[in-house]
Parts: structure tokens; C-alpha cells; sequence
């Protein structure tokens, strides 16, 4: 089906009237509005590809609605009864547990089986961290697609890849893409630098390693041991002995100290 129509929709961000005229089509006259026949996503992918998206959030009644399709490979579009047959491969994403729902009833087991014939699991982007550097790239790319060439981005820098790569990305894959947007908004380089990027971001976990201006690595303790200070005066002076000895390095004098990679950037303001 390659070579035929691929079409998407995202399920959750139409309500479920709009849903069935999307997926169903319509007749003349269904509804206000409708003043023409009009096919339906699963006419329009004929011999081709219905992308899914978002499955899990769907309605009950478009869940039985979209069991009847895939049981009887036919549509009848809103306002009619005639049933339609179609022939297409349907692709169905969610981020929801669809397993939990059917036990607590919120998603059909008819419908869950129905879609589950071959199954993919991505993981989180947190257990797959050698996908972060092509998908900052990816988003890299295509904020220097819009823009004029006078704020065009030339890279990532090393420690900023470190950093991205020690953060979770709870957000997966869109996260990625506006960490990156910020960063480049926010950037007075030709790189994107550690501290270009959103607060979150930079105050996630300590990476591995880190490192300074003329490529020295110095190793981070995974688990960095919280800086306590006896008063204001004995921690002025262990920031700033902790800058000296990280040569002005102000992410490796906070990971020296077990401090947020922000926290010296505050008490230097104070």
C-alpha cells in the first residue's frame, strides 16, 4: 500500500461529531453546513492508509462505530444508510495504556483486539537517549528552514547535547522539538550553548560528564552531594572557589558543589 494514499487524523482534537463526518463523510443536507456529499478519511485512503492518531481518546459510541468498520470493512456516511465498503490499512496510535482502560471499562476489549494485530511499543525518549541528538538536529533544521539567515543556528554545542542527554524528556519527542525552539530564540551564539536552554531542561539530572573550555572531562557524581553552608560569607567563598577551580566553568563549579546547574548564576546576581 505503499505507493497509495497515506492520510492521518488526530482523534483528540475533534469532537466526536466532527469525528464521524471526518472519518464517515457525509450526505447533502446531514447537518447544517452540509451542502455537498462528501467522502469521508476512509473513502479518501482507498487502497492506502488510515493513520489513527490519539485512538485512545475517542468517545464510546465512535469506539463501537469504528469496531463496526474494521469487523465489516464498510462505512455509512452521516446522514445516509448505505453502507460503503473501503479498503484500507488502518494504523491506530495512543499514548494512553489501552490494557489499563479495557479493565477499567474506558476502552472497548472488542475494539483493543481488533486494532492489536501488530504491535509496536515505543519507549519513553528517557530509555532511548542516542535518538536526542538526530531529533535536536531535526528540530535545529527546521527552525533554520523558517527563519532569514541572519538567525540561523550553526549547531548544538557538546555540554548543551550532555545536558539534553541527562534530562528525562517527559514530554517526549515535542518536548525535544520546543526545547529546541526556545533555545534557538533565546541564542546570542552561532551554537546553541547549556545555557540557552529552558530552566527545566538545565536543572534536570547531571550528566555523566562535563566539559570545560580547553577539553578536560571532569566526572559528575550521578547523586551530587547538597552544598550546605554554615552562613552567607563560607558560601560567597566557596562559589567562588569553586569558579576558580572550574576556570569560570559555571556548570562544573555547581556539580563540584551539589548545587542547580542555576544556582550560581543567582547567587552571583545576589
Amino acid at each position: 500500500r505503499r505507493s497509495r494514499p497515506f492520510i492521518a487524523v488526530n482523534c483528540s482534537a475533534l469532537a466526536e461529531a466532527l469525528l464521524e463526518s471526518e472519518l464517515f463523510g457525509h450526505a447533502r443536507g446531514a447537518f447544517t453546513g452540509a451542502v455537498n456529499d462528501r467522502k469521508g478519511m476512509f473513502e479518501e485512503a482507498g487502497g492506502g492508509t488510515l493513520f489513527l492518531d490519539e485512538v485512545g481518546d475517542v468517545s464510546p459510541g465512535m469506539q463501537a462505530r469504528l469496531l463496526r468498520v474494521l469487523q465489516e470493512r464498510e462505512i455509512v456516511r452521516v446522514g445516509t444508510s448505505r453502507a460503503v465498503p473501503v479498503d484500507v490499512r488502518v494504523i491506530a496510535a495512543t499514548h494512553r495504556d489501552l490494557e489499563a482502560m479495557v479493565e477499567d471499562g474506558r476502552f472497548r476489549k472488542d475494539l483493543y483486539f481488533r486494532l492489536k494485530v501488530f504491535q509496536i511499543r515505543v519507549p519513553e525518549l528517557k530509555d532511548r537517549v542516542d535518538d536526542i541528538p538526530p531529533l535536536a538536529a531535526a528540530a535545529l533544521a527546521r527552525w533554520n528552514e523558517r527563519v532569514e539567515p541572519t538567525r540561523r543556528i550553526g549547531g548544538i554545542s557538546d555540554e548543551a547535547m550532555e545536558v539534553m542527554q541527562a534530562y528525562d524528556w517527559p514530554g517526549n519527542v515535542r518536548e525535544v522539538m520546543a526545547s529546541v525552539e526556545y533555545a534557538c530564540i533565546v541564542c546570542d551564539s552561532k551554537r546553541i550553548l547549556a545555557c540557552h536552554l529552558p530552566e527545566e531542561v538545565r536543572e534536570g539530572p547531571l550528566p555523566a560528564a562535563a566539559a570545560n573550555g580547553d577539553g578536560r572531562r571532569v566526572e559528575a557524581r550521578s547523586e551530587p552531594k547538597r552544598y550546605q553552608a554554615p552562613d552567607a560569607n563560607a558560601e560567597r567563598e566557596a562559589i567562588r572557589a569553586a569558579l576558580e577551580e572550574a576556570d569560570g566553568n559555571r556548570t562544573r563549579a555547581a556539580a563540584a558543589l551539589g548545587m542547580g546547574r542555576s544556582t550560581p548564576w543567582q547567587k552571583l546576581k545576589e
